[in-house]
């Protein structure tokens, strides 16, 4: 059996590891292209072709990829991937969540069509998953044959066998999994048994029916679900006796089966052994909100409350579920307002419910009360009713979890029952500086929501409400308006790009125009440098004029920077960043410049010489210089020739020294006279008393016998430039 082992690497080798990130952010850049460009646009296909070309190279070497979930982490093959580093993986890892995916597997041979149908699959809302016989019908449907999904149980689409359950009670495996006596397992019953756990919907029923069994026969005085657990236990302890899977897959696997049992049973194995060591080992509690829902969830848990007329036991235990199920105190906002009406309307009693309620959140904010229960029930009555919102929050201000708990549900009111019209309200009227925060906050978030969700409209409009916000400054104290400034820094790149593509694509070009000008109000220090970006290294020619316009107009000191080598750019890209380099006014384009002239690309160094030169400022004569010393002959002809536009003692003097042929530039003759020629052509501009001096040496300057010193070619070029200077 040790053939079948598989393990986590403990010494993770760092080749291995930057091949993993490499193809994750490939992965992830197709991800982001499908969701910012329109089927057959050049830049998706373009991420397309690049993450097929590295997992071609990838499948080459190993046969076939996997990139799975194992405890809310990301990993590759066996490689688990750094969210801090990578913070894509949050996103994706929901992404996978939503639709039942455990672990994509890509095989030998998988092409284009496997990776569009994969994609296809990913961009289907959770939603439409089921109905469409799940992730690997999908996948089927649109012809994928060569990339499949290890899924998530998923109970609306799967049936059991009964002949085979029926088949499966009469083997070894049920009498071990019934009978206590049985602790062990030869190595090929426990491998039998391992791969009848991938059949979850099986296995679970097969549980469930050997914990009945057990109480028919009254073998064990457990209850049904404390006898399921113990199953479950005795199963890890031979898989693991006989090192069949890995520890991760195991984990996995014992998830499904207890998330897979009903809804009832599952929130019953959950709440009535919070404790118990499967329950902990799983980490399934968490998956109870993912399962079940808010409002199922709150059913449960107050229905156990109600059953036990608030048994101080009971309360106490929702306590630690609910501490369970909200490691983040926003999600556990969210759930309060649903736990609170689910739970007045199973008490009758209005003071037992108020009672219990206090007393689960006075364990979590020890400030939490419902002294104004009357006027709070405004905020939970009418959705449809923002005026009735706003009044139930005017009423909360001394209620401090409460008022949070609510901004949190009003949150999630589509825009057209009245979000903004709450939040405007409160914030443009809101003095204090900690609740403006608060507020804004919460806009920030509704901004990377709406982003993911593609919607452009309401983005738009929030982005207006901001840009309105902060530049009437009369509407908010000066100090609110830097926080707005700092807060909208804080948002991720991709948000921004994200911005930048779809106001690039509006219909109309007087409407880019304002809404970027709203947007360089609001992005003040980053936006430049992604609108540069953009159109160097991605922007195609549509909408290349007008970005180019947006950019050179709005270019402020110390915007200039770039995400990429340029020496690895490709030329097309060089030359758009030298037609924009032109046109921008600023020093700042010095550095950059001076790394082009030093490509081998002889006429693009040249170009960005020239354009050092055409500066004619302190800081370009430096650079102009250097390229004096370079080793490329034509390059530096060229910027002995644009010294012609600096007059200076400093150059005039290194100009004579050339010409005059005191420092010798390179062993060749033929290139020396060029250099010289250059030199007095430049000398000639600045200084003509010196230059003719110089013409006139050429021409006089004689060895023994009268034989001429300088070469004839120099000679002839003196002798044509003194006839003009005369």
């Amino acid at each position: 059996m040790n053939d079948r082992k598989t393990y986590i690497r403990k010494d993770v080798d760092s080749k291995e590891m930057k091949k993993a990130i490499m193809f994750v952010s490939c992965f992830f850049s197709l991800l982001k292209a499908e969701k910012l460009y329109p089927s057959g646009h050049k830049m998706l296909i373009l991420a397309i072709e690049r993450f097929y070309s590295q997992l071609k190279d990838i499948v080459a070497q190993e046969q076939k990829i996997s990139l799975r979930i194992f405890d809310n982490s990301l990993y590759f093959q066996n490689l688990p991937l750094d969210t801090a580093k990578i913070p894509e993986i949050t996103i994706f890892l929901e992404k996978l969540h939503e639709r039942y995916i455990r672990r994509i597997v890509f095989n030998t041979g998988t092409n284009m069509n496997d990776i569009n149908a994969l994609m296809t699959l990913l961009n289907t809302d959770p939603e439409n998953i089921s109905p469409e016989g799940g992730p690997n019908g999908i996948l089927e449907k649109n012809g994928a044959q060569n990339i499949k999904i290890i899924e998530y149980y998923n109970k609306d689409r799967r049936s059991i066998n009964q002949e085979r359950l029926s088949s499966l009670t009469n083997s070894s495996i049920f009498q071990f999994l019934t009978d206590d006596s049985k602790s062990s397992l030869s190595s090929e019953q426990a491998y039998s048994i391992y791969e009848l756990l991938k059949e979850t919907p099986l296995i679970c029923s097969l549980i469930k029916t050997a914990s009945q069994d057990q109480g028919l026969k009254q073998t064990s005085k457990l209850s049904e679900n404390a006898n399921i657990l113990e199953i479950v236990k005795k199963i890890k302890a031979a898989i693991e006796k006989h090192n069949i899977s890995e520890k991760t897959e195991i984990k996995s696997i014992l998830h499904d089966i207890i998330a897979s049992n009903s809804e009832k049973d599952f929130f019953d194995l959950v709440f009535e052994h919070p404790d118990d060591e499967i329950i902990n080992y799983t980490n399934v509690s968490a998956s109870v909100i993912d399962k079940l829902g808010p409002q199922k969830t709150a059913e449960f848990m107050t229905q156990k409350i109600a059953e036990s007329d608030g048994n101080s036991k009971v309360v106490t235990r929702t306590k630690t579920i609910i501490n369970k199920l909200f490691k983040d105190r926003q999600e556990m906002l969210n759930f309060l307002p649903t736990f609170t009406d689910t739970l007045q309307k199973n008490i009758p009693s209005e003071s037992k419910a108020k009672q219990v309620i206090n007393d689960i959140c006075s364990s979590i904010d020890p400030e939490y009360s419902l002294e104004m229960d009357t006027e709070l029930s405004l905020g939970f009555v009418s959705d449809n009713e923002p005026a009735d919102i706003l009044k139930g929050l005017n009423v909360l201000k001394t209620v401090h979890l409460v008022k949070e708990t609510m901004a949190k549900r009003i949150n999630s009111f589509d825009q057209a029952l009245g979000y903004f019209a709450v939040l405007e309200e409160f914030i443009e009227e809101e003095n204090e500086t900690k609740k403006f925060i608060k507020m804004l906050d919460k806009l920030i978030a509704q901004i990377k929501i709406l982003f993911e969700q593609n919607n452009t409209e309401q983005l738009a409009k929030i982005m207006f409400f901001l840009f309105n916000l902060i530049s009437e400054t009369k509407k908010i104290k000066p100090e609110h308006k830097k926080i707005v400034l700092e807060s909208l820094a804080t948002l991720p790149l991709p948000v921004l790009e994200g911005l930048i593509t779809k106001t690039l694509y509006l219909p109309k070009e007087q409407d880019i125009k304002t809404a970027f000008k709203q947007l360089f109000y609001l992005f003040p220090s980053n936006l430049m440098t992604l609108l540069i970006n953009y159109f160097i290294f991605i922007e195609t020619s549509s909408k290349g004029p007008m970005l180019r316009e947006i950019i050179i107009n709005n270019y402020k000191t110390g915007d200039l920077k770039f995400d990429a080598e340029l020496g690895k750019a490709p030329l097309s890209q060089i030359m758009r960043l030298l037609d924009l380099l032109q046109d921008i006014n600023s020093d700042d384009t010095l550095p950059f410049l001076w790394e082009i002239t030093l490509l081998e690309n002889l006429g693009i160094a040249k170009k960005s010489l020239k354009l050092i030169a055409s500066k004619r400022s302190e800081e370009a004569l430096p650079f102009l210089l250097k390229a004096v010393d370079i080793s490329n002959i034509p390059l530096r002809i060229t910027a002995i020739e644009c010294l012609g536009l600096y007059n200076t003692p400093k150059v005039c003097s290194i100009l004579v020294d050339i010409s005059q042929g005191k420092i010798s530039m390179t062993d060749s003759l033929s290139e020396n006279i060029d250099i010289r020629m250059a030199a007095l052509r430049s000398l000639e501009l600045l200084d003509k008393a010196q230059a003719k001096k110089i013409f006139n040496n050429v021409m006089g300057k004689k060895r023994f016998f009268f034989i001429p010193t300088e070469p004839k070619i120099l000679r002839v070029f003196a002798a044509e430039r003194l006839k003009k200077l005369s």
